[in-house]
């Protein structure tokens, strides 16, 4: 069965639930992208999240917080080896 979720919860017990998979991109994978764009074409911008209050909403909200910091980690990392 294809879940209509990008959530990492039903892709982490695979014996459990063999057969139930998230056929969406990854919240993680989306996160980065759009960090990534951020970094790119806004970097001194002020962003804003709204999202869902359960586990699927925090589960991408941490997915983007993290990839929002790795993408300021390599920015500062390649302005110091200039």
């Amino acid at each position: 069965m294809f879940v209509a979720t990008g959530a990492g919860l039903w892709g982490k017990d695979i014996k459990a639930n063999p057969w139930i998979s998230g056929w969406q991109i990854a919240y993680p994978t989306e996160a980065a992208i759009y960090a990534q764009y951020l970094k790119d074409t806004k970097p001194n911008a002020k962003v804003a999240v709204l999202f869902q209050n359960d586990d699927y909403g925090k589960d991408y909200l941490g997915a983007f917080k993290e990839a929002i910091r790795a993408a300021r980690s390599r920015s500062s990392t390649s302005r110091a080896s200039r």
